[in-house]
């Protein structure tokens, strides 16, 4: 029973990761740039920048929960034989 347990745990990790990875995106802000620049550069390039910060740590917060899924998995795994 404790390997049923150990992979609904898994299956719930995996979810949760995919979930957060999914819904933050895969792809990072571009910066605005070529020959004339907004006066307000400074401003964009700022909130960009704390923009893809949010966007890295949600992405490597999924990451952790996949990998997690994976170690939990294996656990079963190793349990059941």
């Amino acid at each position: 029973m404790t390997t049923t347990y150990l992979q609904a745990a898994a299956i719930l990790c995996g979810f949760i990761g995919s979930f957060v990875m999914f819904s933050n995106g895969y792809v990072l802000k571009p910066y605005p740039g070529g020959m004339f620049a907004p006066d307000n550069y400074e401003e964009i390039a700022n909130q960009i920048s704390k923009d893809n910060k949010r966007i890295v740590f949600m992405q490597r917060f999924g990451m952790l929960f996949l990998c997690v899924s994976f170690v939990l998995q294996g656990a079963a795994l190793c349990i059941s034989t």
